[in-house]
């Protein structure tokens, strides 16, 4: 409607009710955005920028005082939180021996979950440290796994303090144990280098007799661990962690998740295969060599290749590359 026009008009034009159109127009002019003539029987449109600008400026104005007020009023909820809380959201942690200390804690502090990425050359914490020597002979072990063939020594442990990191001058607490805790849900991933780590075979397989849930991925993985979706450990250096709290604790959660998704289960449940053969074959898959996949077997390298040479035979194939794809369809692993 941009002619002047009465209500009659606006009513047949819409094919409304002419009262309906009356009362519209009337909210309209009261609005500014129609002008009646001096006989108010015609309706004339107002010019929209000099009604509808003014509007949208002070839209504008409110809103943005809404936002002031909206952050305002988040700066003092999470001032008085924090000073009553005695807690900071972030949390720099210095030094292999902090780090080390606080990871214990976290782990302690669980309740219902721990989630975790162990990656190789863990300075803090050694995988030879996470379980207790003299106890490795008594800890349930995964029925029918190659810890039960193994011969020799029993499985290499690094001397008490010491790191597996070549050359490294700063060394962790000697004492520092972590152990699965009762009642806790446990999810590990671990990488490629964790795997080739001296004892990292019979770590795992500890985790997994106290019922943890664990995957591998191939990539190396940065060291982090979550504790009931309250506090997040997270290495950003070997000397430098950082401690999370909500709501920053969400980016180490969604980085989890999504690394949990796209990984292999280790040693899945449901292969037909023997359980030293499935363990050979996650190695192979994850880049060891057969040495290396020898020592954490606790087998010789030559075992290693004809176990894999029978592995090949029996899913027809003549490349352990053909092996590892046929084993990943077929769920050997």
């Amino acid at each position: 409607m941009l002619d002047p026009a009465t209500a009659d008009d606006v009513a047949a034009r819409l094919s409304q009710d002419v009262d309906l159109v009356r009362a519209a127009l009337g909210r309209l002019e009261a609005a500014g955005l129609v002008q009646p003539a001096r006989d108010r029987l015609t309706w004339s449109p107002a010019p929209p920028e000099l009604v509808l600008s003014p509007l949208l400026e002070h839209s504008r104005d409110r809103l943005r005082q809404a936002e002031t007020h909206v952050a305002d009023l988040v700066d003092l909820y999470h001032r008085e939180r924090a000073s009553r809380a005695g807690v900071e959201r972030v949390e720099l942690v210095e030094g292999l021996e902090a780090q080390a200390h606080r990871l214990v804690e976290l782990e302690a502090s669980a309740r219902r979950t721990v989630r975790a990425f162990q990656s190789g050359a863990n300075r803090a914490v050694p995988v030879s440290t996470t379980f207790d020597p003299a106890d490795a002979a008594e800890q349930p072990r995964v029925a029918g796994t190659p810890s039960q063939e193994r011969t020799g020594t029993g499985p290499r442990t690094a001397p008490a303090g010491a790191t597996d990191a070549p050359g490294s001058r700063e060394v962790p607490v000697a004492s520092v144990r972590t152990r699965t805790r009762p009642g806790v849900a446990y999810r590990i991933v671990v990488d490629s280098a964790f795997l080739a780590e001296p004892a990292a075979v019979t770590a795992l397989e500890r985790r997994m007799a106290e019922g943890a849930e664990i995957r591998v991925v191939d990539e190396r993985l940065v060291k982090l661990a979550i504790a009931d979706d309250e506090v997040a450990l997270v290495q950003l250096s070997p000397h430098l962690a950082v401690l999370l709290r909500r709501p920053l604790l969400l980016l180490a959660d969604e980085l989890f998740e999504s690394v949990w998704r796209t990984a292999r289960p280790y040693l899945a449940a449901t292969s037909t295969l023997a359980a030293q053969d499935r363990l050979i074959l996650q190695l192979m898959l994850s880049g060891l060599t057969d040495a290396a996949m020898a020592a954490q077997v606790g087998t010789s390298a030559r075992t290693v290749q004809r176990r894999l040479r029978a592995l090949m035979d029996r899913a027809g194939v003549s490349t352990r590359t053909q092996l590892g794809s046929h084993a990943a369809r077929h769920g050997w692993v």
